[in-house]
């Protein structure tokens, strides 16, 4: 059992660390509010050049509403997430532990680990699929033979490839 004063000492420091914590996450959250308040300047100031550059000045006020309602509906209604939706499925032959750049990576492109296979899966698109070829060259398995193998043979014939001799699916 520790001592009553060792106790005080160890709160004191955890108690000034969360303090240090907090004053970090406010002023994180200041820097995080005026790059905000900055972004949306910059974005009026493109958005003004961009409408003086195109003199919409003949378009009919209803017509150019109702095309800035459309394209805010399209804007608002799209996915949250970073990747596009891909129709390829992938797998990249790589541990959990990516440099942060190469996990950026495999996660922009919407795929995500999977521990029991040693890698990361997920659907992808061409242009992911050719991102993901060149920062990861062979530890990318083909598409295409995953694609074919599956149209080829059905998935409970596909699943019986994959598994191992002594295990069969019924």
């Amino acid at each position: 059992m520790q001592r009553q004063t060792t106790l005080v000492r160890e709160i004191e420091s955890l108690q000034a660390k969360i303090a240090v914590r907090r004053q970090d996450r406010a002023r994180i959250d200041d820097e995080i509010s005026d790059l905000v308040a900055a972004n949306k300047a910059k974005i009026m100031m493109l958005v003004a050049t961009t409408f003086e550059r195109l003199d919409l000045s003949n378009v009919p006020v209803s017509t150019l509403l109702l095309s800035l309602s459309k394209v805010t509906a399209d804007t608002v209604h799209q996915p949250t997430s970073l990747a596009a939706a891909g129709n390829i499925p992938a797998f990249v032959r790589f541990g959990r532990n990516a440099s942060p750049s190469n996990r950026e990576l495999l996660v922009a492109a919407g795929l995500h680990w999977n521990g029991r296979e040693g890698g990361w899966v997920g659907q992808v698109t061409e242009a992911q699929i050719a991102d993901l070829r060149r920062t990861f060259g062979g530890r990318l398995e083909k598409p295409e033979a995953i694609r074919a193998e599956m149209t080829r043979a059905g998935p409970l014939d596909t699943l019986r490839s994959r598994c191992p001799p002594t295990w069969r699916p019924s």
